[in-house]
């Protein structure tokens, strides 16, 4: 399917560089030399008979219309003068229009530019949705995550010592934080000496020694040494 749209944009690109020249909004008219003639314009142009077509377009092309022959004036781009049934005949009565009138074949390519919106619109419609599904799935991945306390905790790492760049000390108190009141033993210690240090959140060395008392009695080691070096300097 992603094939097909590229092809499309592709074919889009290469026909607008050609016969466009106008950009992508709004409508545009071409002119295309069906056979020379020998008749001259009321201001002395070199005309020839050609066939007009247009087509209207917002980005890609929304309608295409074949309007018949029309008298094109050489060396002036997409300039003609129009020919309605009455004046193809009194012109062929002169003798200055071939009489049949030649037929002729609009190539499918202009077909193809002049509808080519159509094609494209639903296969981008189909795109938009696979994103905003997406988009969805990974916000439901992402909270399934949240829920985690190991993926909170190894986050809050990233966040405190990261391999590149300044450490962000506030996202890294909030995932311990998190993780913490997950019952992961690491995570808070780690809150713990945040609060008491005043990284990424206020100093508060109650709230501190009560995460890291936590993490004690769940047998966490390094907890326990700074508890007791907490109370040994407040016994002197």
């Amino acid at each position: 399917m992603r094939t097909v749209l590229i092809t499309i944009i592709i074919i889009m690109i290469t026909m607008n560089s050609i016969s466009a020249r106008k950009g992508v909004f709004g409508k545009m008219e071409s002119i295309k030399e069906i056979q020379e003639l020998d008749v001259s314009g009321p201001k002395g142009e070199d005309l020839y008979l050609a066939y007009r077509t247009s087509s209207s377009f917002f980005i890609a092309g929304l309608y295409f219309k074949d309007h018949g022959y029309v008298l094109g004036i050489r060396g002036q781009y997409n300039s003609y003068y129009p020919l309605d049934a009455r004046r193809i005949a009194q012109l062929q009565e002169a003798g200055q229009l071939p009489d049949p009138m030649p037929e002729y074949d609009i190539p499918w390519k202009e077909y193809l530019f002049g509808y080519s919106g159509w094609l494209i619109l639903p296969l981008l419609f189909w795109r938009l949705l696979l994103f905003f599904k997406n988009m969805g799935d990974d916000t439901t991945e992402r909270k399934k995550l949240n829920d985690i306390p190991e993926w909170n905790y190894n986050m809050g790492l990233k966040n405190y010592n990261p391999k590149k760049g300044r450490p962000d000390y506030k996202s890294a108190f909030k995932l311990f934080k998190k993780a913490a009141e997950q019952g992961h033993i690491e995570a808070l210690y780690n809150t713990g000496i945040m609060l008491c240090k005043g990284q990424g959140i206020e100093q508060d060395l109650d709230l501190g020694y009560k995460y890291l008392t936590m993490a004690e009695q769940k047998g966490h080691k390094e907890s326990a040494i700074v508890i007791k070096k907490h109370q040994e300097l407040n016994q002197k």
